[in-house]
């Protein structure tokens, strides 16, 4: 394991604060102010590692559990593949 490079991910979550596209954008400009910036692009959505970036369904408007589920899973996998791959 010594020869593996190890990664720290942090999610967070944005739910029940405001629930709109709008609010993830503002949310990740937030965090990047916080942080003093993103020069290395490391603060990203999950749906950013999937061929269909976006945000993740939200249950609230659509009642549909199954399809934000489909969405993390999808998220995690890609991203899990990515790092599997080696890439940063």
């Amino acid at each position: 394991m010594d020869n593996e490079a190890k990664h720290r991910i942090l999610f967070v979550c944005h739910g029940n604060i405001c629930r709109s596209p709008m609010a993830d954008s503002w949310n990740i400009r937030n965090m990047r102010n916080i942080c003093g910036g993103d020069p290395e692009g490391k603060i990203v959505m999950l749906m950013d590692f999937t061929k269909r970036p976006g945000d993740v369904a939200d249950p609230w408007y659509t009642g549909n559990f199954e399809a934000t589920w489909r969405d993390v899973l999808e998220g995690c996998q890609a991203l899990l593949d990515r790092l599997a791959k080696g890439c940063d």
